[in-house]
């Protein structure tokens, strides 16, 4: 049985993105497609939801916890972080604030997703996944 909650990190998409992201290795060639670096990684999943014709939820569910990393890497990780994403954020080597803009775009971008509304939340349950997005943007700026 699979985890879905409204949460960042209540979804077993992105706590599979998460655990294969705090394996993979800091550096790395970032520009390779299918680099497996941290920064490729966090590239890769915040370009993802503008790239597919359908917003898909997991492309979603792992743009918003790539995001969360970031917040994180730049000293406003959730409350709702994982400790091991507290731990890594912690004695990180890489310098993640100029993915910070990207990440507020990409936010912005699947808060305000009517396809993602429509899809894949009803009416009661928009406006607590709405907020969790908007406290992430808040720590993102």
């Amino acid at each position: 049985m699979s985890a879905w909650g409204l949460g960042p990190f209540d979804n077993d998409d992105a706590l599979d993105w998460l655990g294969d992201f705090l394996e993979s290795p800091d550096r790395g060639l970032v520009w390779v497609p299918l680099g497996t670096s941290k920064p490729a990684r966090l590239r890769r999943a915040l370009r993802r939801p503008y790239l597919s014709k359908y917003l898909d939820m997991g492309h979603t569910e792992r743009a918003i916890v790539a995001a969360e990393v970031i917040a994180a890497a730049c000293g406003s990780p959730s409350d709702e972080a994982p400790d091991e994403l507290c731990d890594w954020a912690q004695r990180r080597v890489l310098k993640l604030d100029r993915l910070r803009r990207p990440a507020m775009r990409v936010a912005t971008y699947l808060r305000d997703a009517p396809a993602y509304r429509r899809l894949f939340l009803d009416d009661n349950d928009y406006p607590e996944w709405q907020g969790h997005v908007d406290d992430l943007i808040k720590r993102l700026s």
